[in-house]
Formats: C-alpha cells, structure tokens, sequence
C-alpha cells in the first residue's frame, strides 16, 4: 500500500520546481544577453584596436628626434 502513494506523493511534491523554474529563468537570461550584444561583439575589439594604433602613432611622434614642442 505504502507503494502506490510514493507515485502520488511524488507528482504532487513541488519542491524542485522552484529549482527547474530558476535554471530555465537563468538560461532564457543568459541567452537574451547573447543575442542581444552578438551584434556588437567585434566593435569594442576594432574600438581597441584603432585606440592601441593612435596612441603609438603619437607616441611614435612625441619620441622621434624632429619633434619640437609647441611654439619653439
């Protein structure tokens, strides 16, 4: 008898629903994210890049032996 009420008790206990809700909530989350910024995700590294060249062009100007300061 104890046999037959362990599938019933266990089709009505709603303990680990809260864990399922909270893993699929966190997955449909984290894929948003993903879709949402996938379309942005080379410009911060060209961003850094054209930064990183800038830079030492003038670095490259500010340390070569023709460089004269402003109003010498």
């Amino acid at each position: 008898m104890r046999h037959c009420s362990l599938p019933k008790r266990f089709i009505r206990d709603e303990d680990g629903a809260v864990t399922v809700d909270f893993v699929v909530l966190t997955a449909g989350v984290v894929a948003a994210a993903i879709f949402v910024m996938s379309p942005f995700g080379l410009a911060p590294v060209q961003l850094s890049d054209d930064t990183n060249q800038s830079i030492a062009e003038a670095r490259e100007r500010i340390f070569s032996d023709d460089f004269l300061p402003i109003g010498q």
